[in-house]
Protein backbone atom coordinates (compact mmCIF):
# COMPACT_ATOMS: atom_id res chain seq x y z
CA UNK A 1 0.00 0.00 0.00
CA UNK A 2 2.80 2.41 0.76
CA UNK A 3 4.56 1.71 -2.53
CA UNK A 4 1.44 2.59 -3.81
CA UNK A 5 1.07 6.02 -2.50
CA UNK A 6 4.90 6.47 -3.32
CA UNK A 7 4.41 6.20 -6.74
CA UNK A 8 1.03 8.70 -6.83
CA UNK A 9 3.23 11.07 -4.99
CA UNK A 10 6.03 10.90 -7.00
CA UNK A 11 3.58 10.98 -10.59
CA UNK A 12 2.23 13.83 -9.00
CA UNK A 13 5.47 15.58 -7.97
CA UNK A 14 6.34 15.18 -11.87
CA UNK A 15 2.94 16.42 -13.19
CA UNK A 16 3.56 19.56 -11.22
CA UNK A 17 7.20 20.00 -12.45
CA UNK A 18 5.77 19.70 -16.27
CA UNK A 19 2.87 21.64 -15.86
CA UNK A 20 4.74 24.48 -14.03
CA UNK A 21 6.94 25.16 -16.94
CA UNK A 22 4.68 27.70 -18.69
CA UNK A 23 3.09 28.92 -15.42
CA UNK A 24 4.66 31.23 -12.47
CA UNK A 25 4.74 29.34 -9.41
CA UNK A 26 7.25 28.24 -6.89
CA UNK A 27 7.94 24.62 -5.72
CA UNK A 28 9.89 23.38 -3.11
CA UNK A 29 10.49 21.19 0.16
CA UNK A 30 8.80 21.36 3.58
CA UNK A 31 9.09 20.20 6.87
CA UNK A 32 6.76 20.76 10.05
CA UNK A 33 6.06 19.56 13.94
CA UNK A 34 2.21 19.69 15.27
CA UNK A 35 0.35 18.28 18.06
CA UNK A 36 -3.05 16.68 17.92
CA UNK A 37 -5.26 16.44 20.81
CA UNK A 38 -8.93 15.38 22.22
CA UNK A 39 -9.76 12.38 20.03
CA UNK A 40 -13.27 11.40 20.76
CA UNK A 41 -14.29 7.44 18.63
CA UNK A 42 -17.32 5.38 17.83
CA UNK A 43 -17.02 2.07 18.11
CA UNK A 44 -18.59 -0.28 15.13
CA UNK A 45 -22.31 0.03 15.89
CA UNK A 46 -21.18 4.46 15.81
CA UNK A 47 -22.13 4.69 19.39
CA UNK A 48 -20.09 7.70 20.68
CA UNK A 49 -17.33 6.66 23.50
CA UNK A 50 -16.28 9.30 25.85
CA UNK A 51 -13.95 11.97 24.71
CA UNK A 52 -10.24 11.08 25.92
CA UNK A 53 -7.84 13.81 26.43
CA UNK A 54 -4.99 12.11 23.94
CA UNK A 55 -1.82 13.91 23.19
CA UNK A 56 0.40 12.86 20.08
CA UNK A 57 3.08 14.57 18.49
CA UNK A 58 3.89 14.56 14.53
CA UNK A 59 6.65 15.41 12.40
CA UNK A 60 6.48 15.75 8.75
CA UNK A 61 8.02 15.80 5.37
CA UNK A 62 6.97 16.76 1.58
CA UNK A 63 6.42 18.76 -1.38
CA UNK A 64 5.19 22.13 -1.66
CA UNK A 65 3.79 24.46 -4.55
CA UNK A 66 2.16 27.74 -4.39
CA UNK A 67 0.90 29.85 -7.45
CA UNK A 68 1.49 33.14 -5.90
CA UNK A 69 4.87 33.30 -3.81
CA UNK A 70 5.98 36.63 -4.46
CA UNK A 71 3.64 37.92 -7.27
CA UNK A 72 1.26 41.07 -5.98
CA UNK A 73 -2.11 38.85 -6.55
CA UNK A 74 -4.31 38.26 -3.61
CA UNK A 75 -4.84 34.94 -4.32
CA UNK A 76 -2.50 32.01 -4.03
CA UNK A 77 -3.38 28.01 -4.12
CA UNK A 78 -0.88 26.18 -1.87
CA UNK A 79 -0.28 22.36 -2.03
CA UNK A 80 0.93 20.03 0.10
CA UNK A 81 1.78 16.54 -0.16
CA UNK A 82 4.01 15.28 2.16
CA UNK A 83 4.34 12.10 5.19
CA UNK A 84 3.86 12.93 8.75
CA UNK A 85 4.99 10.17 11.52
CA UNK A 86 2.90 10.40 14.75
CA UNK A 87 3.66 9.40 18.05
CA UNK A 88 2.47 8.68 21.11
CA UNK A 89 1.73 6.15 24.19
CA UNK A 90 0.56 5.68 27.56
CA UNK A 91 3.89 4.19 29.16
CA UNK A 92 1.85 3.68 33.25
CA UNK A 93 3.28 0.95 35.62
CA UNK A 94 0.36 -0.95 34.43
CA UNK A 95 0.13 -0.45 30.87
CA UNK A 96 2.67 -0.05 27.91
CA UNK A 97 0.95 1.12 24.18
CA UNK A 98 3.69 2.46 21.86
CA UNK A 99 2.80 3.24 17.98
CA UNK A 100 4.99 5.18 15.58
CA UNK A 101 1.74 5.69 12.96
CA UNK A 102 2.35 7.01 9.29
CA UNK A 103 0.47 9.45 7.83
CA UNK A 104 0.13 10.69 3.86
CA UNK A 105 -1.75 14.18 3.35
CA UNK A 106 -2.54 15.83 0.75
CA UNK A 107 -3.68 19.98 1.77
CA UNK A 108 -4.90 22.16 -0.02
CA UNK A 109 -5.03 25.71 1.17
CA UNK A 110 -6.50 28.72 -0.58
CA UNK A 111 -4.99 31.88 0.69
CA UNK A 112 -5.35 35.62 0.37
CA UNK A 113 -2.44 37.75 0.56
CA UNK A 114 -3.28 40.45 2.94
CA UNK A 115 0.04 42.37 3.37
CA UNK A 116 2.17 41.98 -0.24
CA UNK A 117 5.78 44.00 -0.61
CA UNK A 118 8.80 43.06 -2.71
CA UNK A 119 10.14 41.53 0.40
CA UNK A 120 7.37 39.88 2.06
CA UNK A 121 4.00 38.04 1.58
CA UNK A 122 1.39 37.85 4.59
CA UNK A 123 -1.76 35.03 3.96
CA UNK A 124 -4.13 33.23 4.98
CA UNK A 125 -7.14 31.10 4.10
CA UNK A 126 -9.13 27.84 4.79
CA UNK A 127 -7.03 24.42 4.13
CA UNK A 128 -8.87 21.27 3.23
CA UNK A 129 -7.35 17.93 3.21
CA UNK A 130 -7.59 13.96 2.66
CA UNK A 131 -5.60 11.40 4.49
CA UNK A 132 -4.61 7.65 4.53
CA UNK A 133 -3.15 6.64 7.95
CA UNK A 134 -0.96 3.61 8.66
CA UNK A 135 -0.45 2.11 11.99
CA UNK A 136 1.94 -1.04 11.29
CA UNK A 137 2.22 -2.14 14.69
CA UNK A 138 1.43 -1.68 18.07
CA UNK A 139 2.63 -3.56 21.18
CA UNK A 140 0.43 -4.11 24.26
CA UNK A 141 1.21 -5.58 27.50
CA UNK A 142 2.23 -4.85 31.09
CA UNK A 143 5.73 -4.97 32.76
CA UNK A 144 5.15 -8.24 34.27
CA UNK A 145 4.06 -10.52 31.43
CA UNK A 146 5.79 -9.35 27.89
CA UNK A 147 3.10 -9.70 26.21
CA UNK A 148 2.52 -8.50 22.40
CA UNK A 149 0.15 -8.36 19.97
CA UNK A 150 0.39 -6.77 16.34
CA UNK A 151 -1.86 -4.57 14.31
CA UNK A 152 -2.17 -3.85 10.83
CA UNK A 153 -4.59 -0.86 11.43
CA UNK A 154 -5.79 1.79 8.77
CA UNK A 155 -7.77 5.04 8.14
CA UNK A 156 -9.10 7.30 5.49
CA UNK A 157 -10.08 10.86 6.50
CA UNK A 158 -10.11 14.69 5.67
CA UNK A 159 -9.16 17.79 7.53
CA UNK A 160 -10.60 21.26 7.46
CA UNK A 161 -9.06 24.10 9.09
CA UNK A 162 -7.58 27.52 8.78
CA UNK A 163 -3.80 28.42 7.71
CA UNK A 164 -1.82 31.33 7.83
CA UNK A 165 1.80 32.00 6.85
CA UNK A 166 4.45 34.50 5.78
CA UNK A 167 6.26 33.97 2.64
CA UNK A 168 9.97 35.94 2.52
CA UNK A 169 11.52 36.41 -0.48
CA UNK A 170 15.12 36.25 -1.21
CA UNK A 171 16.10 37.38 -4.41
CA UNK A 172 14.50 36.82 -7.90
CA UNK A 173 14.32 33.29 -7.58
CA UNK A 174 14.05 31.66 -3.59
CA UNK A 175 11.41 31.97 -0.58
CA UNK A 176 11.62 30.95 2.70
CA UNK A 177 8.18 30.33 3.93
CA UNK A 178 6.62 30.08 7.16
CA UNK A 179 3.44 28.83 7.99
CA UNK A 180 0.95 26.96 10.44
CA UNK A 181 -2.71 26.62 11.37
CA UNK A 182 -5.44 24.31 12.85
CA UNK A 183 -7.67 21.62 11.60
CA UNK A 184 -9.94 19.16 12.60
CA UNK A 185 -9.07 15.35 11.47
CA UNK A 186 -11.90 13.42 10.88
CA UNK A 187 -11.11 9.71 10.06
CA UNK A 188 -13.09 6.11 9.84
CA UNK A 189 -10.27 3.30 11.11
CA UNK A 190 -10.17 0.11 10.98
CA UNK A 191 -8.75 -2.42 13.24
CA UNK A 192 -7.07 -6.14 11.64
CA UNK A 193 -6.18 -7.12 14.57
CA UNK A 194 -7.79 -10.51 15.20
CA UNK A 195 -8.88 -10.38 18.70
CA UNK A 196 -9.80 -7.25 18.58
CA UNK A 197 -12.11 -6.60 15.21
CA UNK A 198 -14.28 -3.52 14.72
CA UNK A 199 -14.51 0.07 12.94
CA UNK A 200 -14.54 2.99 14.79
CA UNK A 201 -14.89 6.58 13.53
CA UNK A 202 -12.88 9.66 15.36
CA UNK A 203 -12.11 13.20 15.29
CA UNK A 204 -8.84 14.58 15.91
CA UNK A 205 -7.94 18.51 16.50
CA UNK A 206 -4.49 19.49 15.21
CA UNK A 207 -2.13 22.65 16.06
CA UNK A 208 0.80 22.52 13.01
CA UNK A 209 4.12 24.26 12.11
CA UNK A 210 5.53 24.40 8.77
CA UNK A 211 9.15 25.79 6.89
CA UNK A 212 9.41 25.81 3.22
CA UNK A 213 11.75 26.58 0.75
CA UNK A 214 10.81 27.08 -2.35
CA UNK A 215 12.45 27.99 -6.11
CA UNK A 216 10.27 30.41 -8.43
CA UNK A 217 9.74 30.07 -11.88
CA UNK A 218 8.44 33.29 -13.53
CA UNK A 219 7.00 34.27 -10.21
CA UNK A 220 8.18 38.21 -9.12
CA UNK A 221 6.60 40.99 -7.46
CA UNK A 222 4.97 43.76 -10.04
CA UNK A 223 3.52 47.18 -8.13
CA UNK A 224 0.41 47.48 -9.58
Amino acid sequence: MMKTISLVGLLLLVLMLVSTQAMAVGIGIYGGLGKASNARVRNADLKPTAATEESHMLAGLGFVLDTAVAKNQLFNYRLNIGFEKWNWGDDTLQNITTAEPLRFGIYNTFGFGIIRTRLIRFWLGPQLGLTLFTEPATKTGTFLDLFQLTDNNGAFGSTLGLATGVNINIGEKFTVSIDGGARRWTYRYLNANPTQLGERRARTHEYYGNVSVMFRINDVYQKK
